[in-house]
């Protein structure tokens, strides 16, 4: 199976930190598809503040979620840090010959730029329909 980036989701500040849009997407059967990549880094480096974690809330009924942490080409990366910069990619995989809809929750911790020892937890709700 080879892995089918859909996106990559950034915002830059002094540091930066993305969220997976909470839309439908679609994704291939049969294929490993990113879903959404986040990155917390420092702007005007390629250096990131640290790993983020993350977990299923509520699994889909019709496939698997993974997290690997990674690097990215996406668009939203500062273009000299592409490929460079450490994030975590969020990875579904249908089912071997499914089609149609699927959805599932997660819930990551981004490490706050500020060293205040408190992580900053989100959660998304992801709809994909599976072609």
């Amino acid at each position: 199976m080879g892995l089918m980036k859909t996106g990559a989701f950034a915002v830059a500040m002094v540091a930066a930190t993305s969220v997976l849009a909470e839309d439908e997407r679609r994704v291939p059967a049969n294929k490993t598809t990113e879903i959404g990549f986040i990155a917390v880094w420092i702007e005007g480096t390629c250096e990131n503040t640290g790993k983020i974690y993350g977990k299923v809330v509520t699994p889909p009924k019709h496939g698997k979620v993974v997290f690997a942490w990674t690097t990215s080409n996406g668009d939203n990366i500062p273009s000299a840090c592409r490929n460079l910069m450490k994030g975590t990619s969020v990875r579904y995989t249908p089912n071997s010959g499914y089609r149609g809809p699927d959805s599932f929750v997660v819930s990551y911790q981004i490490p706050r730029y500020e060293n205040d020892g408190t992580p900053n937890s989100t959660r998304a709700r992801v709809d994909v329909v599976v072609d």
